[in-house]
């Protein structure tokens, strides 16, 4: 029991350094595209705003890594082992290579019901909440972030500005807007400021300037000079409305009891495979752990540590996921699909188990050592 839980924590401790630094990483860069976003907001809580959208991204990447990282884990942690011979010694107090690899079985199970929890219950919530967020924001907050000297493409509004000065007023306006009654017209102002008023109203003030449209009546042009006029634009109720949810918003229930009518039947088996993954997921780092194992557990002893079986595994890792996901894509046109993706799951679980199990099997993965070696 205490080498169990030697090893247990061992493996801990890397996949706990390991998963922090690449979820690190990960979240550095998909956060980066809520900095432009949040920054738009003509709000004080600018950094609040970038905080809550890029923790409800954790969930979700936590999912996407965990496969990979407690795999990493697992190959340094029985690697260390090897190179300093605590296999060997554990070995001569006759641990059989299944109780070794037991912890593995363990933090996998434990893996199993966190990643369960998180795909049905936690995952659906968050990117529902992270969706709904990023589409409001960006109603209230397309026309603050404006690119200076270029044209910026918003819905009904077509907006140059050339320069902004310190007191980030706009110099040199040019804004063509389009009336939800088909019209249109053309402003042209020397200095405008951008203000909000109540709710997600933004008013855009332009000073010293001219307004160009058609006459309705003799169609020709006219023109309309102003010390002053707003441009009201309110967004965010038409951009929530508008938005479509994506498959990893629904419910369990939803992708497999509830119909879709107005939906394709390619984008309904879609949702079906979307739950089936979601089901599949949490059992995929199980497997992929217990293939690093049986990879360095039956490896004989080297002496510069195992290096080629490292290779190997982390080759064959890739391979394997590659194989997954292409099932998991086929599914939606065929039933084989999902039969493939249970297969690489549980058969590389299976595999590995029976090979860690059968004492005779290790020259599957024994690599020899030259002569002179020790």
């Amino acid at each position: 029991m205490r080498l169990h839980l030697y090893i247990l924590k061992h493996i801990c401790l890397v996949a706990l350094v390991v998963t922090s630094l690449l979820l690190g990483t990960i979240w550095l860069t998909q956060s980066v595209r809520f900095v432009e976003l949040a920054l738009g907001q003509p709000d004080q809580h600018v950094w609040w705003l970038i905080l809550k959208l890029t923790l409800l991204l954790i969930p979700d990447l936590f999912v996407i890594i965990c496969p990979f990282s407690f795999f990493l884990a697992v190959v340094y942690t029985y690697n260390r082992f090897s190179y300093d011979r605590e296999i060997t010694i554990m070995r001569s107090i006759g641990m059989s290579n299944l109780q070794l690899a037991s912890p593995v079985l363990t933090i996998g199970a434990a893996l199993v019901l966190l990643l369960t929890y998180l795909n049905i219950w936690i995952l659906p919530a968050t990117t529902t909440h992270l969706k709904d967020m990023e589409s409001s924001m960006r109603g209230v907050s397309s026309l603050p972030f404006v690119k200076i000297n270029e044209f910026n493409t918003f819905p009904k509004l077509l907006l140059y500005v050339k320069s902004q000065d310190s007191s980030r007023s706009f110099q040199g306006i040019l804004a063509y807007v389009q009336e939800p009654n088909g019209q249109s017209y053309t402003l042209i102002a020397q200095r405008g400021e951008l203000l909000r008023g109540s709710g997600n109203k933004l008013s855009l003030l332009l000073e010293n300037g001219q307004k160009q449209d058609l006459n309705p009546s003799t169609k020709s042009p006219q023109t309309l000079a102003f010390e002053k006029t707003y441009l009201h634009i309110d967004q965010t109720s038409e951009v929530v409305k508008d938005r479509s949810r994506k498959s990893a918003e629904y419910s369990l229930e939803e992708l497999f009891f509830k119909k879709h009518e107005g939906l394709p039947v390619h984008d309904q088996r879609r949702l079906h495979v979307e739950g089936f993954a979601r089901l599949l997921t949490p059992f995929s780092p199980l497997s992929y752990m217990l293939l690093g194992a049986c990879a360095l557990l039956v490896s004989s002893y080297r002496r510069r540590g195992l290096v080629w079986p490292v290779i190997f595994s982390g080759l064959f890792l890739i391979v394997i996921h590659a194989i997954y996901m292409m099932f998991i894509n086929i599914a939606v046109q065929t039933l084989w699909g999902i039969v493939g993706a249970l297969l690489i799951v549980f058969g590389g679980m299976g595999s590995a188990l029976l090979i860690l199990w059968l004492k005779k099997m290790p020259f599957l993965f024994r690599f020899q050592l030259k002569r002179g070696q020790t």
